[in-house]
């Protein structure tokens, strides 16, 4: 029975500390998170520049502070591995936005 105490006891010491650490995250961290978050630019494209097919308006990639519409989500991962690429063309079908 004592095992049972000390490992309730253990636990919401835990959950104490994990709440506490939680509340200690300064507002400006969450404000400025939310500043970069409006500070992004959607390009507009309507067409994925990885399959030229039309974007499904719900995927996106986002790079050097500019949304990119993909057509799937398997695209957006692909557009990872070059995104320098993969925005030059979407830039260049809405006309160098």
């Amino acid at each position: 029975m004592p095992d049972i105490v000390k490992s309730f006891a253990a636990t919401v010491i835990a959950g104490l500390f994990i709440t506490n650490v939680a509340r200690a995250v300064p507002e400006e961290t969450s404000g400025s998170a939310h500043r970069e978050e409006r500070a992004i630019i959607d390009v507009g494209n309507k067409i994925c520049p990885l399959t030229g097919e039309n974007v499904d308006g719900k995927t996106f990639y986002v790079y050097k502070g500019k949304r990119y519409g993909v057509c799937c989500p398997e695209c957006a991962e692909n557009f990872a591995k070059d995104p320098e690429t993969y925005s030059m063309l979407a830039e260049k079908e809405v006309g160098g936005k």
